[in-house]
C-alpha cells in the first residue's frame, strides 16, 4: 500500500525470474537474502504494535538484492529489455507525481491513493501533523480568513499564519476554544477524525465521520457546517450539514 506500482511489479518480476533460474539454492546469495527478508517482515507483523511502515524498513534492502539480481537476465533479451523500462518509468513516475503532496501520505492505487489511503492505515502512516503548511496555502488560495481546527502534531499553526480556533486535538501549544464548536469552517486531522485517540472520552468527531469531507488540505479533512447564530448556547451537529454530492 506505500510501495509504488512499479517497485511492485518489479518485485514479482524478479520473483518469476529467479525461481525459473533455480537460483535458491540453499547456499546461495538470493535464498539467504529472501529468507532475511521473509524472518524480519513476518516478525514485524507478528510484534504487538503495529504503528508505522518504519517497522519494516530492513526489508527493503534485500527487496532490492532479490530485483538486482534478476537484471542480467531480464535485460539479455528486447522483451526484457522493455519491461525493465516500463517498471522504472512506473515506479519513478509515480514517485515524482506524488512528491508535491509529500512522502508519509503516499498510497499507491491499490490502496485508493492518496484520497483514500485513510481507509486501510493511519497514525505514521499517513499523518504526523506534516501539512499545516498545506492548510495555510489552502486557506490562501480559498480566502479563508479563520476556520476551526482539530490538529494532531506538535506544531504550532499560528506560525504558519493560520488562523483559527482550538477543536478536541493533541498538541503542544495553548489552546484557544471556540465559544461554538463545530461551527463554520472546520479542518480535522485523520488520526482524530478516525478516533484513534478517543480514549475514553467522548468521540468528538463521530458525527463527522457520518459524512463525507468538502474538500481536503493535505491530509487535514474540511468540512463547512453552518455558521454560529448569535447568541447560541451549543455548536450544531455536524452530520445535519450537507455533505458533497
Amino acid at each position: 500500500m506505500k510501495n509504488t506500482l512499479g517497485f511492485l511489479a518489479g518485485l514479482v518480476l524478479a520473483l518469476v525470474i529467479l525461481v525459473r533460474r533455480r537460483d535458491f539454492a540453499p547456499r546461495s546469495a538470493t535464498t539467504h537474502w529472501m529468507l532475511t527478508a521473509l524472518v524480519v517482515f513476518v516478525a514485524a507483523s507478528a510484534g504487538r504494535i503495529q504503528i508505522g511502515e518504519r517497522y519494516v524498513l530492513p526489508v527493503y534492502p534485500y527487496l532490492i538484492l532479490l530485483m538486482a539480481a534478476a537484471v542480467p537476465s531480464l535485460v539479455s533479451t528486447r522483451a526484457g529489455r522493455l519491461a525493465a523500462a516500463a517498471v522504472l518509468a512506473l515506479h519513478a513516475g509515480s514517485s515524482l507525481w506524488a512528491a508535491p503532496g509529500g512522502y508519509l501520505s503516499y498510497f499507491n492505487a491499490l490502496a485508493g491513493g492518496r484520497e483514500g489511503g485513510h481507509r486501510v492505515l493511519a497514525d505514521s502512516n499517513l499523518d504526523w501533523g506534516q501539512d499545516l503548511p498545506r492548510l495555510a496555502r489552502w486557506m490562501r488560495e480559498r480566502g479563508v480568513p479563520r476556520l476551526q481546527l482539530g490538529y494532531h502534531g506538535s506544531d504550532d499553526p499560528r506560525r504558519f499564519g493560520i488562523e483559527c480556533e482550538d477543536l478536541p486535538g493533541l498538541n503542544l501549544y495553548p489552546h484557544q476554544p471556540p465559544r461554538v464548536p463545530f461551527t463554520g469552517t472546520v479542518a480535522v486531522s485523520p488520526n482524530l477524525l478516525l478516533g484513534l485517540f478517543a480514549g475514553s472520552g467522548p468521540d468528538d468527531y463521530a458525527a463527522l465521520r457520518r459524512r463525507p469531507p468538502d474538500d481536503r488540505a493535505g491530509v487535514f479533512f474540511i468540512y463547512r457546517l453552518p455558521e454560529a447564530r448569535t447568541g447560541s448556547g451549543s455548536g450544531p451537529d455536524p452530520s445535519s450539514s450537507p455533505g458533497r454530492p
